[in-house]
């Protein structure tokens, strides 16, 4: 089982990587919000998204990605980690 330490570091890790960030990884606090605090624009966010599918080796639909509300960058850590729990369920 992957716990939420892990995929959080991933998630952040991947976040600067692909939106191309100007900070390291461990300055993305889980409170730190989209709208103000981290300037990542629609193409780096979903680059990052489709990264982690493939790193995590899970499928999000485009339904459950639109119903979501990405607010922070903890509100996507749990995102992923609710998509993970949900396949190893399934397992």
């Amino acid at each position: 089982m992957t716990d939420r330490d892990t995929i959080a570091t991933l998630v952040k890790e991947t976040l600067v990587r692909e939106a191309k960030l100007p900070m390291p990884a461990t300055e993305l606090a889980d409170t730190l919000s989209f709208n103000g605090d981290v300037s990542v624009n629609s193409l780096g966010f979903i680059r990052a998204v489709i990264a982690l599918e493939d790193e995590l080796e899970i499928e999000t639909s485009d339904e459950a990605l639109m119903q979501a509300r990405f607010n922070t960058v903890g509100e996507l850590v749990d995102f992923f980690v609710a998509a993970v729990a949900g396949r190893e369920a399934a397992e």
